[in-house]
Protein backbone atom coordinates (compact mmCIF):
# COMPACT_ATOMS: atom_id res chain seq x y z
CA UNK A 1 0.00 0.00 0.00
CA UNK A 2 1.39 3.35 -0.99
CA UNK A 3 0.55 6.97 -1.82
CA UNK A 4 3.04 9.56 -3.10
CA UNK A 5 5.97 7.69 -1.57
CA UNK A 6 7.94 6.47 -4.58
CA UNK A 7 11.39 6.35 -3.00
CA UNK A 8 10.29 4.35 0.01
CA UNK A 9 8.17 2.08 -2.20
CA UNK A 10 11.28 1.35 -4.24
CA UNK A 11 13.13 0.35 -1.06
CA UNK A 12 10.26 -1.97 -0.11
CA UNK A 13 10.16 -3.60 -3.54
CA UNK A 14 13.94 -4.03 -3.53
CA UNK A 15 13.83 -5.81 -0.16
CA UNK A 16 11.22 -8.20 -1.56
CA UNK A 17 12.92 -8.64 -4.91
CA UNK A 18 16.13 -10.02 -3.38
CA UNK A 19 14.36 -12.80 -1.48
CA UNK A 20 15.92 -16.17 -2.23
CA UNK A 21 12.45 -17.77 -2.21
CA UNK A 22 10.15 -16.09 -4.75
CA UNK A 23 7.17 -18.38 -4.17
CA UNK A 24 4.67 -15.58 -3.58
CA UNK A 25 2.80 -12.88 -5.50
CA UNK A 26 3.46 -9.14 -5.62
CA UNK A 27 0.59 -6.69 -5.34
CA UNK A 28 1.06 -2.92 -5.21
CA UNK A 29 -2.04 -0.92 -4.28
CA UNK A 30 -1.57 2.79 -4.93
CA UNK A 31 -3.95 5.61 -4.10
CA UNK A 32 -3.47 7.45 -7.43
CA UNK A 33 -0.08 8.93 -6.59
CA UNK A 34 1.14 12.06 -8.39
CA UNK A 35 4.86 11.30 -7.98
CA UNK A 36 7.07 8.68 -9.67
CA UNK A 37 5.30 5.69 -8.11
CA UNK A 38 4.04 4.32 -11.44
CA UNK A 39 7.53 4.53 -12.97
CA UNK A 40 9.04 2.71 -9.98
CA UNK A 41 6.54 -0.12 -10.35
CA UNK A 42 6.91 -0.30 -14.13
CA UNK A 43 10.68 -0.62 -13.79
CA UNK A 44 10.27 -3.35 -11.20
CA UNK A 45 7.76 -5.16 -13.42
CA UNK A 46 10.52 -5.68 -15.96
CA UNK A 47 12.08 -8.26 -13.61
CA UNK A 48 9.17 -9.47 -11.46
CA UNK A 49 5.45 -10.09 -12.08
CA UNK A 50 3.61 -7.35 -10.19
CA UNK A 51 -0.14 -6.74 -9.97
CA UNK A 52 -0.46 -2.95 -9.85
CA UNK A 53 -3.52 -0.75 -9.45
CA UNK A 54 -3.46 3.00 -9.03
CA UNK A 55 -6.75 4.71 -8.25
CA UNK A 56 -8.28 6.93 -5.58
CA UNK A 57 -9.23 5.13 -2.38
CA UNK A 58 -10.76 5.87 1.01
CA UNK A 59 -7.55 5.46 2.97
CA UNK A 60 -5.12 2.75 3.99
CA UNK A 61 -7.64 0.11 5.04
CA UNK A 62 -9.65 0.54 1.86
CA UNK A 63 -6.42 -0.10 -0.08
CA UNK A 64 -5.75 -3.19 2.02
CA UNK A 65 -9.20 -4.55 1.24
CA UNK A 66 -8.52 -4.01 -2.46
CA UNK A 67 -5.31 -6.00 -2.13
CA UNK A 68 -7.21 -8.84 -0.44
CA UNK A 69 -9.72 -8.94 -3.28
CA UNK A 70 -6.92 -9.24 -5.85
CA UNK A 71 -4.71 -11.73 -4.00
CA UNK A 72 -4.78 -15.42 -4.90
CA UNK A 73 -2.47 -17.03 -2.35
CA UNK A 74 -3.41 -18.85 0.83
CA UNK A 75 -1.77 -16.32 3.17
CA UNK A 76 -1.21 -12.56 3.04
CA UNK A 77 1.33 -10.11 4.45
CA UNK A 78 0.69 -6.37 4.31
CA UNK A 79 3.63 -3.98 3.89
CA UNK A 80 3.38 -0.22 3.51
CA UNK A 81 5.81 1.85 1.45
CA UNK A 82 9.03 2.01 3.47
CA UNK A 83 8.49 -1.31 5.27
CA UNK A 84 11.19 -3.87 4.51
CA UNK A 85 11.70 -7.60 4.78
CA UNK A 86 14.53 -7.92 7.27
CA UNK A 87 16.84 -10.24 5.29
CA UNK A 88 16.93 -12.26 2.07
CA UNK A 89 15.67 -15.42 3.82
CA UNK A 90 12.52 -13.88 5.34
CA UNK A 91 10.15 -15.49 2.84
CA UNK A 92 12.00 -18.81 3.11
CA UNK A 93 11.35 -18.91 6.85
CA UNK A 94 7.71 -17.93 6.39
CA UNK A 95 7.03 -20.53 3.72
CA UNK A 96 8.65 -23.19 5.89
CA UNK A 97 6.45 -22.23 8.83
CA UNK A 98 3.31 -22.22 6.68
CA UNK A 99 3.77 -25.76 5.38
CA UNK A 100 1.62 -26.89 8.29
CA UNK A 101 -1.91 -26.44 6.97
CA UNK A 102 -3.29 -26.17 10.51
CA UNK A 103 -1.58 -22.81 11.09
CA UNK A 104 -3.93 -19.83 11.07
CA UNK A 105 -1.29 -17.11 11.44
CA UNK A 106 2.43 -16.53 11.88
CA UNK A 107 3.78 -13.53 13.79
CA UNK A 108 7.20 -12.35 14.93
CA UNK A 109 9.08 -9.58 16.67
CA UNK A 110 9.61 -6.56 14.43
CA UNK A 111 12.67 -4.35 13.98
CA UNK A 112 11.78 -0.65 14.38
CA UNK A 113 14.03 1.94 12.76
CA UNK A 114 14.24 5.55 13.92
CA UNK A 115 16.27 8.22 12.13
CA UNK A 116 17.59 9.82 15.31
CA UNK A 117 17.88 6.78 17.59
CA UNK A 118 18.80 3.84 15.37
CA UNK A 119 17.02 0.48 15.62
CA UNK A 120 15.29 -1.52 18.33
CA UNK A 121 13.46 -4.81 18.58
CA UNK A 122 9.76 -4.54 19.32
CA UNK A 123 9.03 -7.84 21.04
CA UNK A 124 5.75 -9.58 20.22
CA UNK A 125 3.41 -10.61 23.01
CA UNK A 126 1.58 -13.92 23.26
CA UNK A 127 -1.62 -14.10 21.20
CA UNK A 128 -3.56 -15.04 24.36
CA UNK A 129 -3.06 -11.38 25.32
CA UNK A 130 -4.80 -10.16 22.17
CA UNK A 131 -6.96 -7.85 24.33
CA UNK A 132 -3.86 -5.60 24.32
CA UNK A 133 -3.79 -5.43 20.54
CA UNK A 134 -2.23 -7.51 17.79
CA UNK A 135 0.70 -9.59 19.10
CA UNK A 136 2.96 -7.67 16.71
CA UNK A 137 2.72 -5.00 14.03
CA UNK A 138 0.65 -6.01 11.00
CA UNK A 139 3.90 -5.95 8.97
CA UNK A 140 5.06 -8.88 11.11
CA UNK A 141 1.82 -10.85 10.91
CA UNK A 142 0.78 -13.32 8.20
CA UNK A 143 -2.88 -14.35 8.10
CA UNK A 144 -5.00 -16.71 6.04
CA UNK A 145 -6.50 -14.83 3.10
CA UNK A 146 -9.91 -16.52 3.45
CA UNK A 147 -10.11 -15.37 7.06
CA UNK A 148 -9.24 -11.81 6.07
CA UNK A 149 -11.90 -11.87 3.34
CA UNK A 150 -14.45 -13.09 5.89
CA UNK A 151 -13.49 -10.33 8.33
CA UNK A 152 -12.28 -7.44 6.13
CA UNK A 153 -10.79 -4.20 7.39
CA UNK A 154 -13.42 -1.88 8.86
CA UNK A 155 -13.07 1.36 6.89
CA UNK A 156 -14.82 3.20 9.71
CA UNK A 157 -11.66 2.75 11.78
CA UNK A 158 -8.63 4.96 11.09
CA UNK A 159 -5.86 3.48 13.24
CA UNK A 160 -6.79 0.03 14.53
CA UNK A 161 -8.67 -1.78 11.75
CA UNK A 162 -5.85 -4.33 11.58
CA UNK A 163 -6.36 -5.08 15.29
CA UNK A 164 -10.12 -5.34 14.70
CA UNK A 165 -9.58 -7.86 11.90
CA UNK A 166 -7.16 -9.94 13.95
CA UNK A 167 -9.42 -9.96 16.99
CA UNK A 168 -12.46 -11.04 14.99
CA UNK A 169 -10.48 -13.83 13.30
CA UNK A 170 -9.13 -15.02 16.66
CA UNK A 171 -12.55 -14.95 18.33
CA UNK A 172 -14.04 -16.89 15.41
CA UNK A 173 -11.95 -19.86 16.52
CA UNK A 174 -8.88 -19.34 14.33
CA UNK A 175 -6.47 -19.53 17.28
CA UNK A 176 -3.48 -21.47 15.98
CA UNK A 177 -1.14 -18.45 15.80
CA UNK A 178 2.52 -19.45 15.66
CA UNK A 179 5.41 -17.29 16.86
CA UNK A 180 8.43 -17.09 14.56
CA UNK A 181 11.60 -16.69 16.66
CA UNK A 182 13.37 -14.48 14.12
CA UNK A 183 12.00 -11.14 12.84
CA UNK A 184 11.07 -11.03 9.18
CA UNK A 185 10.18 -7.35 8.81
CA UNK A 186 11.55 -3.87 9.54
CA UNK A 187 9.34 -0.81 9.95
CA UNK A 188 10.04 2.89 10.39
CA UNK A 189 8.98 4.68 13.57
CA UNK A 190 6.63 7.63 13.17
CA UNK A 191 3.58 6.01 11.59
CA UNK A 192 0.06 7.22 12.32
CA UNK A 193 -0.31 5.01 15.38
CA UNK A 194 2.95 6.48 16.75
CA UNK A 195 2.08 10.10 16.01
CA UNK A 196 -1.52 9.79 17.18
CA UNK A 197 -0.76 7.43 20.04
CA UNK A 198 -3.66 8.43 22.31
CA UNK A 199 -6.12 8.27 19.43
CA UNK A 200 -4.79 4.79 18.64
CA UNK A 201 -5.24 3.70 22.26
CA UNK A 202 -8.83 4.94 22.31
CA UNK A 203 -9.59 3.28 19.00
CA UNK A 204 -8.18 -0.01 20.33
CA UNK A 205 -10.64 0.34 23.21
CA UNK A 206 -13.41 0.88 20.69
CA UNK A 207 -12.35 -2.29 18.87
CA UNK A 208 -12.30 -4.38 22.06
CA UNK A 209 -15.80 -3.22 23.01
CA UNK A 210 -17.01 -3.80 19.44
CA UNK A 211 -15.47 -7.20 18.73
CA UNK A 212 -14.12 -8.62 22.00
CA UNK A 213 -15.42 -11.07 24.55
CA UNK A 214 -16.44 -9.91 28.03
CA UNK A 215 -13.05 -10.95 29.42
CA UNK A 216 -11.23 -9.14 26.60
CA UNK A 217 -13.26 -6.00 27.27
CA UNK A 218 -12.37 -6.03 30.96
CA UNK A 219 -8.66 -6.68 30.54
CA UNK A 220 -8.40 -4.55 27.40
CA UNK A 221 -9.91 -1.55 29.16
CA UNK A 222 -7.49 -1.88 32.08
CA UNK A 223 -4.48 -2.28 29.77
CA UNK A 224 -5.25 0.64 27.46
CA UNK A 225 -5.91 3.08 30.32
CA UNK A 226 -2.65 1.97 31.94
CA UNK A 227 -0.79 2.61 28.68
CA UNK A 228 -2.50 5.99 28.22
CA UNK A 229 -1.15 7.02 31.64
CA UNK A 230 2.34 5.79 30.72
CA UNK A 231 2.20 7.66 27.40
CA UNK A 232 1.08 10.81 29.23
CA UNK A 233 4.01 10.64 31.65
CA UNK A 234 6.45 10.02 28.77
CA UNK A 235 5.06 12.93 26.76
CA UNK A 236 5.13 15.25 29.78
CA UNK A 237 8.73 14.27 30.56
CA UNK A 238 9.77 14.84 26.94
CA UNK A 239 8.28 18.34 26.99
CA UNK A 240 9.98 19.22 30.28
CA UNK A 241 13.50 17.96 29.50
CA UNK A 242 13.46 18.21 25.71
CA UNK A 243 13.70 15.67 22.91
CA UNK A 244 17.47 15.26 23.03
CA UNK A 245 17.71 14.48 26.74
CA UNK A 246 14.62 12.27 26.61
CA UNK A 247 16.12 10.27 23.75
CA UNK A 248 19.36 9.84 25.71
CA UNK A 249 17.46 8.60 28.78
CA UNK A 250 15.59 6.02 26.70
CA UNK A 251 18.49 5.12 24.41
CA UNK A 252 19.14 1.76 26.11
CA UNK A 253 16.43 0.23 23.91
CA UNK A 254 18.08 1.46 20.71
CA UNK A 255 21.20 0.34 18.84
CA UNK A 256 22.92 3.38 17.42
Amino acid sequence: MTYNDALRLQATLNSIGVQTDQDFEYLVIDGASKDQTANVVLEFQSTRPVVFISEPDRGLYDAMNKGLALAKGDYVLFLNAGDLLSDIASVTRLNQALRDECIDAVFADVVVSDVSRGKRLKVAHDVSLIHRGLPSSHQALVLRRVDCLKFPFDRGLRLAADFDMGLRIYNAGRRNWVYSPKPFSLVTAGGLSDVRRWDARLECLRVVFKSGTLRQKMFGCFYQFKMINIDFVAQFTRRVIGDERFNRLTSSRWNR
